[in-house]
């Protein structure tokens, strides 16, 4: 299924692209944290659950496990679908089994802002659901995984959506349902079937994932608040520092800012 001739007409359509930034051994495990969620997530799809940007090439030995929405496993047939190319629940007991059961060279796959980050989705912005979010962190502490910032580049171009800023009436109602249904009830349209018209379509922007180095984690098994929040701090550091080091090769201008919120 992560083999199928589709997946590359779908990673030439934007172009999508895997970017390597430092070696990862196959004899340890790995927690990626993917940034920004986006609309749909169309970079981590692409790179994490199919081979069309030659994931196991890139990264020889190392297999990947998307974890999306609980949601997405209730409907029979897709969650079989999903299952195939190697996504999984995105539960504690899912990523604890993948990290500790099944051996040396796996790797969980978290949208670690989650859907309420798909309200911050805008065309040329950078804003990151981060600071609340330390589930991963005791994840990898929990059991010894590494942590690997991974940043995509152009995953919030690929989509318009309408004006929601944090305060507004809609953001509120959309933020209400959010809690409700799990799902982000985002307001986007893209580009129709013939250019300069509006549709459902992805606008063709180039998305450009960059993997950032591995941060060695060691194994706690109860970890402290203390040393959730020393990691914590020290992967959003290593994260704006890859966001930094890359954004000028793929046309953000130099005067943007990544927000941590």
């Amino acid at each position: 299924m992560r083999r199928l001739r589709v997946w590359t007409y779908f990673r030439d359509y934007f172009p999508i692209k895997l970017i390597k930034t430092a070696e990862l051994e196959p004899s340890k495990n790995y927690v990626f944290g993917y940034h920004p969620h986006g609309i749909l997530c169309t970079g981590a799809f692409c790179n994490f659950a199919t081979e069309a940007t030659d994931f196991s090439n890139v990264f020889p030995g190392i297999t990947p496990h998307l974890l999306p929405l609980m949601a997405l496993f209730k409907p029979p047939l897709f969650r079989d679908y999903i299952m195939s190319s190697g996504m999984c629940n995105v539960t504690r007991e899912s990523c604890e089994y993948i990290l500790t059961k099944k051996g040396p060279g796996n790797s969980v796959v978290l949208v670690v802002g989650g859907a309420e980050e798909a309200f911050d989705a805008h065309p040329g912005t950078y804003n990151l659901i981060l600071k609340p979010r330390k589930g991963f962190i005791k994840l990898a502490l929990r059991t010894g995984a590494s942590l690997v910032p991974v940043f995509a580049f152009g995953e919030n171009d690929l989509f318009n959506q309408v004006a929601n800023p944090r305060g507004s009436w809609l953001r509120d109602v959309q933020q209400k349902i959010q809690k409700m249904v799990a799902f982000a009830p985002v307001l986007f349209y893209g580009r129709g079937i013939f250019q300069y018209t509006f549709g459902m379509l992805p606008h063709r922007k180039p998305v450009n994932v960059v993997v950032g180095t591995p941060i060695p984690v060691s194994k706690v098994e109860n970890p402290t608040p203390e040393q959730l929040d020393d990691l914590h701090s020290t992967y959003i550091e290593k994260l704006k520092q890859l966001f930094e080091d890359n954004k000028a090769k793929y046309d953000v201008p130099e005067s943007t800012e990544l927000i941590i919120n």
